[in-house]
């Protein structure tokens, strides 16, 4: 008798479910932006010209915003409400030789303290799982994530030539954090409008040389030691300025003479009697700015103080100064003294 064997093969299915994630679409805004805003605007925020005798390092442009967003879930891309929450995120683009490797320039974009030209996400720790219902209703019961950016154009090698990807390009965004944009997104925009590298700053208003007398002094009036208000003069430094400069440089000046040692703090500069060619004694020339518009200061011997800045595009920037005259003793002779100071201009 024949016996058959049978083998009996039994394949075994499974339906294995995936977990995947959520709907992850987000409708936001801000308070005090726009949607698809610029970020910066190469034709309206900036003026045309970049200073490339600038240092290596040199702020050009900042602008600082702190945006207050609210989120909510977008119905518009989804048949159902999904309520698993969504985080509010940033997302920094990536910013390396956006303006080409030949410019010299970088955008950075600090989001919360981090500055950096790299992509890179930017958690809020604000949660959303409220749908949004419409942009013509008030919105604020809707999670809100408070977020400081800034943008700068930074200086950082020699400037020869701009040569810009695309005349739009995203700088940052807001997004989910299941990965999704949203439509609020900041744009760097008309980045190929003309703008122009330049050493031209500026340039001293005439020959650059200043005279101011002071009226004479009575000295039997002296009976103290310290600055005299009366009599005094008050003269104007004047420089010509490039105001199509594109800079947060401020503008800086510096005054050096022959100083009364140990008194720098009180801008004393010696008289020179002009009979003797000595240094007048118990006298001296204090000499004062009044740069910030609201009072006038001593001026420190050899130390710098600012008396403009760029940002203002201003093409002339004055510099009020007073002489008067300061006594360090109380015995003064009758004489006629003069005292030369030098005054330098820089950019800082």
């Amino acid at each position: 008798m024949c016996k058959l064997n049978v083998g009996l093969l039994i394949f075994i299915t499974a339906l294995l479910s995936v977990a995947l994630p959520a709907q992850a679409d987000l409708k936001c805004g801000t308070d005090s932006q726009s949607l698809n805003n610029s970020g910066i605007d190469f034709a309206k925020d900036v003026p045309r010209q970049i200073n490339s005798s600038a240092p290596v390092g040199t702020v050009l442009y900042r602008k600082e915003m702190e945006l207050s967003l609210w989120c909510g879930k977008d119905l518009s891309k989804t048949s159902s409400w999904d309520t698993t929450p969504e985080e509010i995120v940033i997302r920094r683009e990536n910013l390396a030789n956006m303006l080409g490797s030949d410019s010299g320039l970088a955008i950075y974009i600090t989001i919360n303290g981090d500055r950096g030209t790299s992509a890179k996400i930017f958690r809020t720790g604000v949660e959303t799982n409220i749908p949004w219902v419409s942009n013509s209703i008030d919105n604020s019961y809707l999670p809100r994530a408070v977020v400081n950016v800034t943008i700068e154009l930074v200086k950082t090698g020699e400037n020869k030539k701009l040569n810009v990807k695309s005349n739009t390009m995203k700088l940052f965004s807001v997004q989910s954090s299941l990965g999704t944009d949203t439509d609020l997104t900041y744009y760097l925009k008309n980045g190929r409008s003309n703008l122009d590298f330049t050493i031209q700053t500026c340039d001293i208003n005439g020959s650059g040389n200043f005279t101011a007398t002071i009226d004479t002094l009575n000295t039997s009036s002296i009976h103290s030691v310290g600055p005299i208000e009366s009599p005094s003069r008050d003269f104007n430094v004047s420089i010509i300025c490039n105001s199509d400069l594109w800079s947060t440089q401020s503008i800086v000046m510096k005054i050096t003479g022959n100083n009364v040692a140990g008194m720098a703090d009180q801008g004393l500069f010696h008289w020179k009697d002009l009979e003797t060619g000595l240094n007048a004694e118990n006298i001296a020339l204090q000499l004062l700015q009044g740069a910030d518009g609201s009072s006038y200061v001593p001026v420190v011997p050899g130390e710098k103080f600012v008396v403009g800045n760029f940002e203002n595009r201003l093409s002339t920037v004055t510099i009020p100064l007073r002489a008067r005259y300061y006594a360090t003793g109380t015995t003064i002779s009758a004489g006629e003294v003069q005292s030369v100071l030098f005054y330098n201009i820089d950019y800082e």
